[in-house]
């Protein structure tokens, strides 16, 4: 096997590359914790701009929560895999006390790494939107509609590794998809990586406060 990345580090320099043509416009990054935070730090410090979580949690299977089946946004945005739903005949009543309980870790979440203030505002604006791996492109589309909302002037999803049935996933909503490295089977987002250690809340909180990402979006 040989690894693409040597970590969520090499992933976010190696994107970044993909993305100078944004340097000194006025694009906002927004990351998905906690991984994605890893990978657009380096991508908004190469830009010099902030960076922003965005908080989105997946819906799980209830007999295998790995297994995503839908996710919910911080702005209460559900986004439902209705296919998958219907051919496991997960019940209504099971759905909901998921999205109960994943709303509470939002809550929490969003104090945590946003101490409870709002996205920046979004209008018109291109937003560069990023996490480290996307296999379903759940949390990515959950994410992407979450933006959508607030009527961006487009939406750039942005991974180091996708899948094939992700990139069509968010390809209706996305103004454009940058991937390094798209798989028709990817089974495995940490199989591409050196390194993919969990990431903590506290190295999150950390990067999030790196003085060098204090220059404003004008």
């Amino acid at each position: 096997m040989t690894f693409i990345f040597k970590n969520r580090q090499d992933a976010g320099i190696q994107l970044s590359q993909k993305l100078v043509s944004y340097k000194n416009s006025q694009v906002i990054v927004l990351a998905l914790p906690r991984g994605g935070v890893v990978v657009g730090y380096e991508i908004a410090k190469m830009l010099r701009v902030s960076i922003y979580p965005i908080i989105v949690r997946k819906i799980g299977m209830p007999s295998n929560p790995e297994f995503a089946i839908g996710g919910v946004g911080e702005d209460g945005t559900v986004y439902l895999d209705e296919n998958t739903i219907n051919t496991y005949g997960v019940a209504k009543n099971q759905i909901e006390k998921i999205i109960q309980k994943e709303r509470t870790e939002i809550q929490r979440r969003v104090w945590l790494y946003r101490k409870n203030t709002p996205l920046p505002p979004l209008r018109d604006k291109t937003v560069l939107l990023i996490d480290d791996g996307s296999a379903t492109g759940i949390s990515m589309r959950t994410a992407l509609e979450v933006v959508i909302n607030q009527k961006p002037e487009g939406v750039i999803c942005v991974s180091p590794v996708c899948s094939s049935d992700s990139i069509r996933l968010l390809k209706p909503l996305a103004k454009e998809i940058i991937c390094l490295l798209t798989l028709y089977d990817l089974r495995s987002i940490s199989s591409y990586y050196f390194d993919f250690s969990q990431t903590t809340d506290e190295e999150v909180v950390s990067l999030l406060h790196k003085k060098t990402l204090s220059v404003p979006t004008r």
